[in-house]
């Protein structure tokens, strides 16, 4: 993940055969929150990588439904 500045919204993309998932700094922590969460409830995940706390974690958000 990466924090940069810009005039874009934060969003995922693939550079060179890497997702990379990329945040405006210029966005409000809830906006930053809520794009994140968006976009890891979007992505495959290797479960593989995670350990037990990490994949409970990730099953709980696919679950949540957040509202700003």
């Amino acid at each position: 993940m990466r924090y940069e500045k810009g005039n874009f919204k934060t969003g995922a993309c693939l550079l060179q055969s890497s997702k990379i998932i990329v945040v405006n700094k210029f966005s409000n922590l809830e906006s930053r929150i809520l794009a994140i969460t968006e976009l890891v409830r979007e992505l495959e995940i290797d479960l593989k990588l995670l350990d037990e706390k990490q994949i409970a974690f990730l099953h709980q958000l696919k679950q949540t439904q957040l509202e700003l």
